[in-house]
């Protein structure tokens, strides 16, 4: 069973900077950047280095940026709806980072 990955483990795998975490409510940066980061993690079975290179690698799905800065400039949202429906959809798994489609 893979670790309960936690806010703080996230923010630290992520290197936000407390800047760039002032532009998300409190909640998002209590508990749902943790959620979003364990549903990506489910993906690449509770590999944390996998699933903060993807955070970290630009992504055609999101228009060429990368879900780290989606959340650096405040689009948590539309990274958390792109998140949640990809799983939903049962979409083949995440796009291992730094792979070309």
């Amino acid at each position: 069973m893979a670790k309960q990955v936690t806010s703080a483990d996230a923010l630290a795998l992520l290197q936000l900077s407390p800047a760039e975490l002032s532009r998300l409510s409190a909640s998002d940066r209590e508990d749902g950047i943790a959620t979003a980061f364990a549903l990506v993690a489910e993906a690449f079975s509770g590999d944390a280095d996998k699933t903060a290179l993807w955070f970290r690698t630009k992504n055609s799905m999101l228009g060429d940026i990368s879900p780290k800065d989606m959340i650096r400039l405040g689009r948590f949202d539309r990274l958390r709806r792109f998140i949640v429906g990809a799983l939903a959809e049962r979409a083949p798994e995440l796009p291992e980072p730094g792979l070309t489609q």
